[in-house]
């Protein structure tokens, strides 16, 4: 039954589609909108007219042509989005503090041997301490952290800036800084204090949603791990990244 609802809604959606692509541009044919979808046309007539069931391969690649959301995605492919826990930042909220030291900042204030000290701070995390205090003070008036009194407290904790359906120019630009920071450690950090792994492989498109799903549940599980040892003494960072070395075929 749960399948039937989930072929409807995609059924009806790719109608939606295929109505508003016909009212931007009267020429618009169902034979276009099966080669924009890289589906025969004959197969794509029957689905749309209910006469064929979705497979399970067939919404994968229908939710990757159609560039769907990944919650909209996951409900097709009858998965829950993965829950985040804690606050989620929206861009306004993100923005100010898009920088991989904010967010490594609020981290240490988590540790065994924190210190209410600008300058601790710029030590543990190799920062000058005009960067460090320009940092604290951006924290403490978008009401991350309150340093009124010794020790200094996180306002709110276990934020989630990730955001499934879309990114910005600066989530972007959050992500080259933590993979430049992933290079440095390469080099400057010893072998038995990090963990670097690739993989390699030929993959179908139509599997990213759900690989994203798999990997933002591993960050859950990963999370779950080092909570459940609560003798933090480092900050660490995690990057994950899952792209195709390939060019699409146009």
């Amino acid at each position: 039954m749960r399948t039937e609802i989930i072929n409807d809604q995609l059924r009806t959606h790719l109608n939606r589609v295929f109505l508003t692509k016909c009212e931007s541009n009267p020429s618009y044919s169902l034979r276009a909108y099966a080669r924009d979808l890289k589906v025969d046309a004959t197969l794509l007539s029957r689905l749309m007219k209910g006469e064929r069931a979705i497979s399970e391969v067939m919404r994968r690649r229908l939710a990757t042509e159609l560039n769907l959301p990944l919650s909209k995605s996951m409900h097709l492919l009858g998965h829950r989005e993965p829950k985040l826990k804690g606050k989620f930042l929206l861009d306004d909220a993100f923005n100010p503090i898009s920088k991989w030291y904010f967010f490594a900042i609020l981290e240490l204030f988590m540790l065994k041997n924190f210190k209410s000290d600008a300058k601790w701070i710029a030590k543990k995390l190799n920062l000058s301490l005009s960067e460090t205090n320009a940092a604290l003070e951006v924290l403490t008036v978008c009401g991350h952290i309150n340093r009124d009194q010794i020790p200094w407290r996180v306002e709110v904790e276990d934020m989630a800036w990730t955001n499934f359906n879309a990114t910005t120019r600066e989530r972007m630009n959050y992500q080259r800084q933590l993979i430049d920071k992933a290079r440095e450690a390469i080099e400057q950090v010893g072998f038995d204090r990090r963990e670097n792994a690739s993989l390699t492989l030929a993959a179908s498109a139509d599997l990213v949603p759900e690989i994203k799903l798999r990997i933002q549940n591993f960050k859950n599980e990963l999370r779950e791990l080092v909570e459940g040892h609560k003798n933090y003494g480092e900050v660490y960072q995690l990057v994950i990244s899952y792209f195709p070395f390939t060019n699409e075929d146009k």
